[in-house]
């Protein structure tokens, strides 16, 4: 069982309306409950937890400042993306409790403006104490001056760094219509211009203030005589208020062996929910030992003054200094709303003292549950985000739900592990190194990669959806990753998924292969030379002699991303010659535009017909009757898409030639004479035969980067 919301903020308010400040006073008590109920930014500063890399622009990588220069020597305030909880605008220490930096906020415009209205009012309504009390605060001249303010604040009873200057300014117009102030301006004029019972009349004569010093000691006879023979005015409140302040500090001490004494629960996959019942712990702890000392304090000083006031009483109205008055001022105002707001911190402290114990036991302790307490939701209030408050067992957001889907404001997030290689200079959010064939295979590095880390959330609770970006390509392809929190079927959520940031990752993704062409630029109209109709197959006839042909090879080569191609050209052949090289391979670069092209020159001769060199030992090819050269080249893209062709060099026997010879020139003569000659050897049949080889031997290989053409 954890502590409901309603019971921790209502242990908080109480708290702060006991004794937040350096003065238990009424204005101070008000603005501060109300402050925290109406908006939990009106505090005494704002605490911005935005680390050094959630800083945009220039302040990229540094701590947070609260002001920064605006470019022409000034220091503006410097706007906060994640602002803390409420618990840490308090104080700097508070701050410190979550990492922030604390910005104590300044503006008493609204004060200025206040209380220069209530002195014309004070002045035409003859109401002369309350003009006296407002005079006597200190001047604020410049409403932005940290001094001024605080200074001003204090004197009406207000820490100096509290900010709601509407609720002070409420406070002091309630202080005029008072009965404490109706016993002032008496106390001050010495009788108003009507005794008639219940005339609540306030217009008195205008008489120099009353303004109170501990007596002479040399008089110190006389000053007892009086004092046994008056009574001080409104003493009957003034012994209320001392009786409220011992109260008080009774009350304090038992709030405080109540949360002492407690014990905080772990829930949460981060023990979320004992890390803020500590900090509760700590602060209510911290809040009611100084409100404690204040108020003992508070008290010792009004029974102090109580008797002074009681020598002093019918002694004539003296100038004297303003120290003794201003605890006389904050004693009488104080006092009859102290003996009413703690008559309901008693009837509180009754009913926190069993539940606060029980709320904050271990799920495991014996015990009756926690009580379940109705909060109605409170749009006023600012819910901040802040890690764990979806899972610390709190009503975060007063609509009577713990760890609603509403309260879990800290979305999921993406984090990158390290097995992933990161580009410095990057457009996006990641840029990735790696590179992928398929879309297939990127999604499941993607996801390999990148953890999904939520403040509540378990692991099976957490997704991730990866999306390819349409439109993007190649090196440039770009993925969105949206982190997703879902909810356990028996949550309040099971149908609602909360996504987190998503973030844009670029990687390298081709899914096409590049293409590769290969053929021979031969001039057709050579009669030593046929070239199949692709060009792919060149047919050239065996030598007796030892030479090398050049093919006049050719290729090109296209692919659809950018970026150089690895290309390799192999040469194998059916035959092989021991003791001589069959081919010689080159590449071939120009100098003008680094462009690289093979070139492959042949070995006219055959070991079948008997044409090759006698001086070597040749390996004829046990089905075919002839050699053929057989070039692949084949173009591999970053990703690794490989495309191959190949190219055929067919090297006809001699008999074959002289066939051929004998044909074409049997066809010449019967173009001429009209009479028919012998079929020549088709190429296809040639390539029939190669097929049936299944002898190769590799006899060269070159590598070289080629530059592709783009894909039209």
């Amino acid at each position: 069982a954890t502590l409901p919301g309603e019971q921790l903020f209502e242990q908080f308010t109480k708290g702060l309306e006991l004794v937040f400040g350096d003065k238990p006073s009424l204005g101070f008590i008000c603005g501060i409950k109300e402050a925290v109920r109406e908006d939990g930014a009106t505090l005494p500063g704002l605490c911005c937890i935005d680390a050094p890399y959630q800083l945009d622009e220039d302040y990229w990588g540094s701590e947070y400042q609260c002001e920064v220069d605006d470019g022409l020597g000034s220091l503006i305030p410097n706007p906060c993306e994640r602002i803390s909880p409420y618990f840490g605008k308090i104080s700097e220490e508070s701050c410190k409790v979550y990492g922030g930096t604390y910005c104590p906020l300044t503006d008493c415009t609204r004060l200025q403006e206040c209380v220069a209205e209530l002195i014309d009012i004070a002045r035409n309504e003859n109401r002369t104490a309350f003009a006296n009390y407002l005079l006597n605060a200190p001047n604020i001249t410049d409403p932005e001056n940290s001094f001024q303010c605080g200074w001003a604040r204090e004197y009406f009873g207000f820490p100096a760094n509290f900010i709601n200057d509407n609720q002070i300014c409420e406070d002091i117009k309630q202080f005029r219509n008072s009965r404490d102030f109706e016993f002032l301006e008496e106390f001050f004029n010495q009788g108003s211009s009507s005794d008639e019972p219940g005339d609540d009349d306030d217009n008195f004569n205008v008489v120099p203030p009353l303004v109170l010093v501990p007596p002479d000691p040399e008089n110190r006879d006389a000053t007892e005589a009086v004092s046994k023979k008056a009574e001080v005015q409104n003493g009957q409140a003034w012994r209320a208020t001392n009786f409220a302040l011992e109260s008080a500090a009774k009350t304090l001490n038992s709030i405080y062996d109540a949360i002492k004494d407690s014990k905080c629960p772990c829930g949460g996959p981060f023990c979320v929910a004992g890390d803020i019942c500590k900090l509760v712990q700590n602060i209510a702890q911290k809040i009611t030992v100084v409100g404690l000392i204040l108020i003992e304090t508070s008290a010792e000083i009004s029974k102090f003054t109580y008797g002074e006031v009681a020598e002093l009483g019918n002694v004539e109205p003296i100038q004297t200094g303003e120290r003794v008055k201003a605890i006389y001022d904050n004693m009488v105002l104080t006092g009859n709303y102290l003996q009413r707001r703690f008559q309901g911190v008693n009837d509180y402290l009754e009913r926190m003292e069993n539940r606060l114990v029980r709320a904050l036991a271990p799920p495991s302790a014996p015990g009756p549950a926690p009580e379940t307490v109705a909060s109605p939701s409170n749009p006023n209030i600012t819910f901040v985000v802040r890690n764990g408050v979806g899972c610390d067992g709190l009503d975060q957001d007063g609509d009577s739900v713990e760890d609603n889907c509403e309260e879990d404001r800290f979305p999921p997030s993406l984090r990158l592990t390290s097995k992933a290689s990161t580009s410095f200079v990057c457009e996006v959010d990641y840029c990735l190194e790696e590179r992928f064939r398929t879309q297939t295979e990127a999604i499941t590095f993607l996801n390999a990669v990148f953890d999904v880390v939520d403040d509540c959330s378990a692991p099976e609770f957490v997704q991730k959806v990866i999306e390819q970006i349409p439109g993007t390509v190649c090196e440039k392809t770009r993925f969105e990753i949206i982190p997703v929190q879902t909810f356990p079927e028996n949550s309040t959520c099971a149908d609602v998924t909360l996504p987190g940031i998503s973030a844009i990752v670029e990687l390298g993704l081709d899914t096409s292969a590049p293409t590769v062409l290969c053929g021979f630029q031969v001039d057709r109209s050579d009669d030593d030379r046929r070239v199949s109709p692709d060009s792919k197959t060149l047919v050239i006839p065996s030598e007796r002699k030892s030479s090398f042909v050049d093919t006049l090879l050719f290729q090109t080569t296209a692919d659809n991303c950018p970026g150089p191609l690895r290309r390799m050209v192999t040469v194998q052949s059916n035959e092989f010659v021991y003791g001589t090289n069959s081919v010689v391979l080159i590449n071939q670069e120009n100098t003008e535009d680094g462009s690289v092209v093979p070139r492959l020159f042949v070995n006219p001769q055959s070991c079948a017909d008997g044409s090759q060199d006698d001086a070597t030992i040749c390996d004829p090819d046990p089905v075919s009757d002839f050699r053929f050269y057989e070039v692949k080249i084949s173009v591999t893209d970053a990703v690794g898409n490989e495309a191959v062709d190949t190219c055929r060099v067919i090297v006809e026997p001699s008999r074959r030639r002289n066939l051929a010879k004998q044909t074409k020139d049997s066809q010449r003569s019967s173009s001429e004479s009209g009479k028919g000659s012998k079929k020549i050897i088709p190429i296809e049949e040639l390539l029939l035969k190669v097929a049936e080889s299944n002898v190769r031997y590799t006899l060269a290989t070159v590598t070289s980067e080629v530059s592709p053409s783009p894909v039209a």
